[in-house]
């Protein structure tokens, strides 16, 4: 038997390893690789204008123990922006190290629902970090101008996945649900309730409460 710990942090580590806050950072992962690919255009005739592809790298979720006895998380979702610029007749092609990190309180209700409640992020849940050597100092001046617009179009990509109904639909978990639906048919033995394995493989199989894609 591990060490005794208090009801606030048992509660994080169950929804942490069981009901697991990763569940949105997986549907923040999919909107990520589908929609930040694209370009923007801030200035007439083409003078400034950015291409850019995201590839995600990691999603990492952390207990926010500052807030204790509340029940909050972090969710780190790290990944490498590719961008190709045209600003003033300079062309640029350069990647950034992002880190956007998404605040994640629990509530709870009678008898025993969870709902997961994403933040919306601001510039200052978004880090960017140039990959590589510094450039030049003319060239550095010109990326300073991108990387706002960059921030500001990250913002706007992540907010919006995280007020679409998909991501609202997967905040409200019912636990009783979710024990049923791992017990399966009667007389399962009690030991396959919570099978031993990667809590990363729930999110699309035990702990995944959506309808099949068929009803």
């Amino acid at each position: 038997m591990g060490k005794k710990i208090s009801y606030a942090e048992f509660g994080h580590n169950f929804i942490h390893q069981v009901v697991t806050a990763r569940r949105i950072g997986t549907e923040i992962e999919a909107a990520l690789e589908s929609t930040m690919a694209g370009s923007i255009r801030k200035l007439p005739a083409e003078l400034f204008v950015v291409s850019y592809v995201f590839e995600l790298k990691d999603i990492r979720v952390d207990p926010d123990l500052e807030k204790l006895p509340e029940i909050s998380f972090l969710l780190a979702i790290q990944g490498n922006l590719k961008l190709d610029v045209e600003i003033f007749g300079l062309s640029l092609r350069y990647a950034l190290d992002v880190t956007i990190t998404v605040n994640i309180d629990v509530e709870t209700y009678e008898p025993v629902l969870l709902r997961m409640v994403p933040h919306l992020v601001t510039s200052k849940n978004v880090s960017i970090v140039l990959v590589g050597e510094n450039p030049p100092s003319e060239v550095l001046d010109k990326m300073k101008l991108v990387h706002p617009v960059v921030r500001d179009q990250i913002v706007k990509e992540v907010n919006a996945r995280i007020q679409d109904e998909a991501i609202q639909s997967l905040c409200t978990i019912d636990v009783l649900a979710v024990v049923e639906t791992a017990r399966g048919p009667a007389g399962k033995p009690e030991g396959d309730i919570f099978p031993m394995q990667d809590p990363a493989e729930d999110i699309h199989n035990l702990l995944d409460l959506r309808p099949p894609k068929d009803a």
